[in-house]
């Protein structure tokens, strides 16, 4: 075998080696952190949606217990049971209390 041959073969074999190392150790390795990468995100998503579960698990317990639904009506609502009645104090009275709770003082008049 001349030497020219032989450098030849010998390229041919590294490009041959070269490319059995790129597809049996470097593409794996790069899917594999790509898959890393995915599993990740995967997991936060999860993580979120799980807080997100919990977060809307607790509304609709609040939801569920009447107590709070007995407030939520007469509050937010203004319905009152049967047998009971409702009364609002308007504006203007002097038992009006804004819903912000603070209580204007009547107006002063002047010393004659």
């Amino acid at each position: 075998m001349t030497k020219k041959a032989r450098k030849r073969l010998t390229i041919a074999a590294a490009v041959v080696v070269a490319t059995i190392v790129y597809f049996g150790f470097v593409f794996p390795t790069g899917e594999f952190l790509a898959e890393g990468r995915q599993l990740r995100n995967a997991q936060n998503e999860l993580l979120t949606l799980q807080r997100t579960n919990k977060r809307l698990q607790a509304t609709v317990n609040q939801y569920e217990n009447p107590q709070y639904l007995d407030k939520l009506a007469r509050e937010d609502f203004g319905l009152v049971k049967p047998g009971e009645f409702s009364y609002q104090i308007m504006p203007g009275s002097p038992l009006y209390v804004p819903p912000n709770g603070k209580v204007n003082s009547p107006p002063q008049l002047p010393n004659s």
